[in-house]
Protein backbone atom coordinates (compact mmCIF):
# COMPACT_ATOMS: atom_id res chain seq x y z
CA UNK A 1 0.00 0.00 0.00
CA UNK A 2 1.87 2.96 -1.41
CA UNK A 3 -1.45 5.50 -0.61
CA UNK A 4 -4.16 5.72 2.32
CA UNK A 5 -6.55 4.03 -0.14
CA UNK A 6 -8.14 1.87 1.88
CA UNK A 7 -11.38 -1.13 1.27
CA UNK A 8 -12.44 -4.57 2.07
CA UNK A 9 -14.67 -6.25 0.84
CA UNK A 10 -17.49 -7.84 3.08
CA UNK A 11 -17.93 -11.77 3.61
CA UNK A 12 -20.08 -13.60 5.97
CA UNK A 13 -17.14 -13.49 8.36
CA UNK A 14 -15.95 -10.30 7.68
CA UNK A 15 -17.05 -6.69 7.61
CA UNK A 16 -16.56 -4.18 5.27
CA UNK A 17 -13.59 -1.60 5.78
CA UNK A 18 -13.53 1.29 3.28
CA UNK A 19 -11.24 4.83 3.80
CA UNK A 20 -13.20 7.83 2.31
CA UNK A 21 -9.92 10.23 1.40
CA UNK A 22 -12.10 13.35 0.74
CA UNK A 23 -13.81 12.91 4.05
CA UNK A 24 -10.69 11.43 6.72
CA UNK A 25 -13.08 8.95 7.30
CA UNK A 26 -12.67 4.93 7.89
CA UNK A 27 -15.79 3.03 8.21
CA UNK A 28 -15.64 -0.62 9.47
CA UNK A 29 -19.03 -2.28 9.32
CA UNK A 30 -20.82 -6.03 9.45
CA UNK A 31 -19.90 -8.90 10.75
CA UNK A 32 -16.62 -9.17 12.54
CA UNK A 33 -15.61 -13.63 13.21
CA UNK A 34 -12.91 -13.98 10.54
CA UNK A 35 -10.75 -16.98 11.21
CA UNK A 36 -7.69 -15.07 11.32
CA UNK A 37 -8.00 -12.12 12.69
CA UNK A 38 -4.41 -11.09 12.86
CA UNK A 39 -4.25 -11.84 9.11
CA UNK A 40 -7.83 -10.10 8.87
CA UNK A 41 -6.37 -6.68 10.42
CA UNK A 42 -2.79 -6.81 8.89
CA UNK A 43 -3.71 -4.52 6.14
CA UNK A 44 -5.73 -1.67 8.85
CA UNK A 45 -2.29 -1.96 10.99
CA UNK A 46 -0.63 -1.20 7.96
CA UNK A 47 -3.03 1.78 7.02
CA UNK A 48 -2.62 2.74 10.51
CA UNK A 49 0.61 3.02 10.14
CA UNK A 50 0.79 4.98 6.87
CA UNK A 51 -2.14 7.42 8.32
CA UNK A 52 0.56 7.91 11.05
CA UNK A 53 3.13 8.50 8.88
CA UNK A 54 1.36 11.07 6.92
CA UNK A 55 2.03 14.80 7.71
CA UNK A 56 -0.84 15.99 4.88
CA UNK A 57 -3.76 14.42 7.37
CA UNK A 58 -4.77 15.75 10.52
CA UNK A 59 -7.81 14.25 11.45
CA UNK A 60 -10.00 10.77 11.25
CA UNK A 61 -13.18 9.82 11.84
CA UNK A 62 -13.30 5.66 12.35
CA UNK A 63 -16.93 4.64 12.22
CA UNK A 64 -17.89 1.39 13.70
CA UNK A 65 -20.67 -0.19 13.24
CA UNK A 66 -20.69 -4.59 14.02
CA UNK A 67 -23.12 -6.74 14.83
CA UNK A 68 -20.89 -8.93 15.72
CA UNK A 69 -17.29 -10.00 16.71
CA UNK A 70 -15.53 -12.12 18.41
CA UNK A 71 -12.92 -12.42 21.06
CA UNK A 72 -9.68 -12.15 18.68
CA UNK A 73 -11.24 -10.01 16.50
CA UNK A 74 -11.68 -7.58 19.82
CA UNK A 75 -8.14 -7.58 20.54
CA UNK A 76 -7.21 -6.77 17.39
CA UNK A 77 -9.73 -3.76 17.11
CA UNK A 78 -8.04 -2.93 20.35
CA UNK A 79 -4.71 -3.04 18.98
CA UNK A 80 -6.26 -0.98 16.06
CA UNK A 81 -7.42 1.61 18.42
CA UNK A 82 -4.54 1.73 20.29
CA UNK A 83 -2.16 2.55 16.94
CA UNK A 84 -5.04 5.02 16.71
CA UNK A 85 -4.27 6.83 20.29
CA UNK A 86 -0.31 6.88 19.02
CA UNK A 87 -1.70 9.14 16.28
CA UNK A 88 -3.84 10.94 18.17
CA UNK A 89 -0.99 11.89 21.06
CA UNK A 90 1.05 12.83 18.25
CA UNK A 91 -1.27 16.06 16.82
CA UNK A 92 -4.26 13.84 14.70
CA UNK A 93 -7.47 14.43 15.76
CA UNK A 94 -9.12 10.74 15.81
CA UNK A 95 -13.17 10.89 16.58
CA UNK A 96 -14.90 7.06 17.24
CA UNK A 97 -18.15 6.52 16.24
CA UNK A 98 -19.92 3.57 17.51
CA UNK A 99 -22.84 3.00 15.75
CA UNK A 100 -24.86 -0.16 17.26
CA UNK A 101 -28.72 -0.83 17.54
CA UNK A 102 -30.21 0.98 20.27
CA UNK A 103 -31.75 -2.56 21.25
CA UNK A 104 -28.23 -4.52 21.63
CA UNK A 105 -27.41 -3.84 25.19
CA UNK A 106 -24.56 -6.04 24.96
CA UNK A 107 -22.79 -4.03 22.00
CA UNK A 108 -23.62 -0.59 24.22
CA UNK A 109 -21.57 -2.35 27.12
CA UNK A 110 -19.34 -3.23 24.69
CA UNK A 111 -18.15 0.10 23.83
CA UNK A 112 -18.53 1.13 27.24
CA UNK A 113 -15.50 -0.99 27.86
CA UNK A 114 -13.51 -0.14 25.02
CA UNK A 115 -14.34 3.80 26.31
CA UNK A 116 -12.28 2.35 30.04
CA UNK A 117 -9.28 1.23 28.28
CA UNK A 118 -8.64 3.56 25.25
CA UNK A 119 -7.87 7.11 25.02
CA UNK A 120 -9.88 8.05 22.16
CA UNK A 121 -12.61 10.16 22.67
CA UNK A 122 -15.86 7.96 21.53
CA UNK A 123 -19.23 8.63 20.76
CA UNK A 124 -22.43 6.13 21.37
CA UNK A 125 -24.63 6.16 18.43
CA UNK A 126 -28.03 4.25 18.70
CA UNK A 127 -29.44 3.38 15.16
Amino acid sequence: MNNLQLNITPSQRTPSVDYKVEDDRISISGRLIPENAIEFFHPLFEWADQFFNNQDKKRLEININLDYFNTSSSKCLIEFFRKMEICQNNGKSINVNWIYDKQDESMFETAEDFMNVIDLPFELKPI
